[in-house]
């Protein structure tokens, strides 16, 4: 997904590898929810990338509907439109309902081994960070903001538990 969403950048006529992107991001969704939150991370990369072609957003946009467009179609064959679309709606109606079930001790392990790994990647990207290229400044300030988002995704479940941290 970062790979193809870094192509992207690179090249002038990129439609296929945004739309590529767009259904990468609704597979995924599919399979855990919370990922629903990767158009807007997808619009924010494109605005990193500076990127403010409207064909681009609409075709991420596409890209991101198109599998749901199938998949509603086939519920509405199976006559079962109506029991999913309630289930799908009381899913995102709670998704910034934040609970925390974790004992305090592990969560705090948790986020201090995090810390532990992430800053001196961090450190050590920054202080070379002037030495690099504006595409591959562009492309880590992307993979910053998809670690925001990942952050976001999580915790959005409403639920802290230890297999949303482990994957």
């Amino acid at each position: 997904f970062m790979h193809t969403l870094y192509e992207v950048y690179e090249e002038s006529h990129n439609l296929s590898k945004v739309l590529g992107v767009g259904l990468m991001a609704a597979i995924t969704s599919m399979i855990y929810a919370p990922l629903v939150l990767l158009l807007p991370f997808i619009w924010i990369a494109f605005l990193v990338y500076r990127s403010l072609q409207w064909r681009e957003w609409l075709v991420a946009l596409i890209g991101f509907a198109l599998p749901y467009i199938y998949l509603a179609t086939y519920y509405f064959w199976m006559d079962r439109l109506a029991e999913i679309a309630t289930l799908y709606t009381g899913y995102f109606r709670d998704i910034l309902v934040f609970r925390v079930t974790m004992d305090p001790v592990q969560l705090g392990i948790w986020g201090i081994f995090s810390l532990l790994m992430f800053l001196p990647a961090v450190f050590r990207v920054s202080a070379t960070l002037g030495g690099f290229n504006i595409a591959f400044r562009r492309r880590m300030a992307a993979t910053v903001w998809m670690a925001v988002f990942g952050a976001i995704m999580i915790v959005s479940p409403g639920d802290i538990f230890f297999n949303n941290l482990v994957y």
